[in-house]
């Protein structure tokens, strides 16, 4: 409809001229897998984790910081680029969405704790918290895709 209420006839092509065009689709790189599975890969470590510093307060041992560090480290870089590659894409269209939060707060965190490990002995930690975050929120976010899925 125009402005005026008169329709506007679309000028087309004759069917022989015409290519079928795939829609836009942005694929994912490889890297990424699917949020259950990431999830799945980084439960094992974060119970370990979690177990050693909640269960047999293992916090206080000397070298504790660099073990939760060198375990949680690799399960937060694989469990969260996902949210990372998401967050990012938004970044640069000056958006923001939950998962821009969810990096920067880990972000935040994360940098936090190293700069405790690093620079001064005796505050707390918190890698194998934002691991176990980590985690549950991509196990939330492989349940949220599977139920919407149910209802396309």
């Amino acid at each position: 409809m125009s402005a005026f209420g008169h329709s506007r006839k679309m000028e087309t092509t004759p069917d022989s001229q015409t290519t079928p065009q795939a829609p836009d689709e942005k694929k994912e790189p490889v890297i990424f897998m699917p949020w259950s599975l990431a999830g799945r890969l980084g439960l094992g470590p974060v119970l370990i984790l979690i177990f050693l510093k909640w269960v047999l307060k293992s916090g206080g041992w000397e070298y504790w910081g660099w073990l939760e560090f060198g375990i949680a480290t690799p399960v937060l870089a694989i469990v969260s680029a996902r949210f990372h590659h998401i967050a990012w894409i938004h970044i640069k269209k000056w958006k923001t969405c939950r998962d821009t939060w969810i990096s920067l707060g880990l972000f935040s965190g994360y940098f936090y704790s190293l700069w405790v490990l690093t620079f001064s002995a005796g505050n707390v930690l918190i890698f194998s918290e934002l691991a176990l975050c980590m985690v549950g929120l991509s196990f939330f976010r492989g349940w949220r895709e599977k139920r919407c899925q149910k209802y396309d």
